[in-house]
């Protein structure tokens, strides 16, 4: 049994006397594309969980979020996806896809796996781990923390937030 069928196993359990629900699985035609598990109320309101070997748990949620836009919250593991998506059910919130994601989970909702970045980067796949958790504990260099996103094609972006609400770009390098 994969990571997505315990969480479609521990929904149902968890969920199973819920009257307003309706939850639908869908699986891939192959085993290494995307799973999809939606808890569906009659006031339209829906949780979302995606699923695939290399991008691991995605979630969205609320009333309206696209079909196509980018996963709002990642997870590593079921359990703590399944914890996610029964707390958001409760609450009847939506997810903001604005919120900060690990470096790791980015990677992963890219469908880039440890040894490609590593590659981009010319380090190792370990290499690459130890900056993945650095990045975690907030001690990575913003030098490294650029080179990391551009070997995944993109930018790095740095703003500044302020209690008084007002938020701005920084600019680092080029």
């Amino acid at each position: 049994m994969n990571g997505f069928e315990h969480l479609v196993k521990n929904l149902r359990h968890r969920l199973a006397d819920v009257a307003d629900l309706e939850l639908e699985v869908s699986a891939p035609a192959r085993t290494n594309g995307v799973w999809f598990v939606t808890l569906q109320a009659k006031d339209g309101y829906s949780v979302e969980a995606t699923w695939s070997r290399h991008r691991g748990f995605s979630v969205d949620a609320g009333y309206n979020f696209g079909l196509f836009d980018a996963p709002h919250e990642s997870y590593g593991i079921w359990e703590d996806t399944a914890d996610r998506m029964i707390s958001l059910w409760k609450a009847r919130e939506a997810t903001n896809p604005d919120l900060p994601v690990p470096i790791a989970d980015l990677r992963k909702q890219r469908g880039q796996l440890q040894m490609e970045v590593a590659a981009q980067m010319g380090i190792t796949k370990g290499g690459l781990a130890q900056i993945e958790a650095s990045a975690n504990e907030g001690k990575v260099q913003v030098d490294t923390l650029g080179k990391l996103v551009a070997a995944m094609g993109g930018r790095l972006v740095i703003s500044a937030a302020f209690p008084d609400g007002t938020e701005r770009k920084v600019a680092v390098g080029r």
